[in-house]
């Protein structure tokens, strides 16, 4: 955009606060149950829209499949978008016969929200649009692996705490998808997550609020 660089501030958000970090395995047990889901998935939760990328996740599944490996995945999310993607979605997974593999949510509740990521092998988050989206810091908070996109702004709010992929490559998601689909007691997976648990202790809440301090004093320097 044409805006001068000096102009812009960085503020990123915060970890979401009403995340449910510590629910009891019958409250899992009975999500799994109620949602119909099974008990290793990877977990998108995004909104239908082109940028969000679902047909090159779902070409990355079809890859893992020819080779043998089948990757179940959870989506939640609205279908109604702005040009909404869901239609070439629905076909797409129906074309390749993958519907036994996806699992569409819709909208969830909170505690929902919370145990599926709990639940989750991995967030897998394929997106075209970055820095700044929320579903890292969720999974973080809540000890999930992550599987981000390899573009400007996403890698720098991962850093090492998540596995890179080209979303434009569905085998490159795929092969990140394969290094975290396991156990989460694997010591693959339980590095992202220590890492992931550390990172998002970046963001706090005095933090934020000394960075807005310190933007509007900028601000009435400038206007003075």
């Amino acid at each position: 955009y044409p805006t001068n660089p000096k102009r812009v501030v960085v503020l990123p958000y915060l970890p979401p606060s009403d995340m449910e970090t510590h629910l009891d395995q019958d409250i899992l047990e009975q999500t799994l149950k109620d949602l119909k889901i099974p008990r290793h998935f990877i977990y998108y939760p995004a909104k239908f829209w082109p940028h969000k990328n679902h047909l090159n996740l779902l070409k990355s599944l079809v890859y893992l499949k020819k080779k043998g490996k089948i990757v179940n995945l959870v989506l939640t999310g609205s279908k109604e978008a702005d040009f909404s993607s869901s239609g070439d979605v629905d076909k797409y997974i129906k074309n390749n016969n993958l519907g036994a593999q996806i699992f569409y949510l819709g909208f969830v509740s909170k505690t929902q929200l919370s145990a599926l990521y709990q639940l989750a092998d991995a967030l897998i988050m394929p997106t075209f649009f970055g820095p700044t989206n929320i579903p890292i810091l969720e999974a973080w908070t809540m000890g999930t692996p992550v599987i981000y996109s390899d573009i400007r702004g996403c890698r720098e709010q991962l850093g090492n705490a998540g596995i890179l992929a080209n979303p434009n490559k569905p085998t490159q998601i795929a092969h990140a998808i394969q290094k975290v689909y396991l156990k989460k007691s694997s010591s693959s997976s339980q590095k992202l997550i220590l890492r992931g648990k550390s990172r998002v202790k970046l963001w706090t809440q005095g933090g934020f609020t000394d960075r807005i301090s310190a933007i509007i004093k900028d601000f009435a320097k400038t206007r003075g």
